[in-house]
C-alpha cells in the first residue's frame, strides 16, 4: 500500500485538498494550503499540526523498519497475555 500510494504521490495522481485553519475570535486565516491525499506516507504529520506535510516521503526501508518494530511490540503483549492466561487457568 504504501509503495503504490508513494508511486501515485510522485506522479500527482489522486485527489489534492485545500487545507485551512481559522481563528474562531476575529476570522484570519492561520494557515492555508493545498495537499495530496494520503494514507500510509504521511506517517507521523496530521493535518492538526498546522504545517503542511513534509515533501520528501520516508523511504521503504525507514518505514518498513517501523512497521517492524510495531509488530514486535504487538506479538511481545500477545505473548504476555497468552502467558497471564495460562497462568490464571492454571490457579484455577
Amino acid at each position: 500500500m504504501f509503495a503504490s500510494e508513494k508511486a501515485a504521490r510522485e506522479e500527482d495522481i489522486g485527489a489534492v485538498y485545500n487545507v485551512t485553519a481559522v481563528n474562531a475570535t476575529d476570522g484570519s486565516t492561520i494557515v492555508n494550503y493545498q495537499s495530496t491525499n494520503f494514507l500510509t506516507t504521511c506517517v507521523g504529520w496530521s493535518v492538526d499540526d498546522l504545517e503542511p506535510p513534509f515533501e520528501e516521503l520516508p523511504s521503504r526501508v525507514d518505514l518498513l523498519f517501523l512497521f517492524a518494530v510495531i509488530t514486535g511490540v504487538r506479538l511481545l503483549f500477545l505473548y504476555l497475555e497468552f502467558t497471564a492466561l495460562d497462568i490464571m487457568q492454571a490457579r484455577l
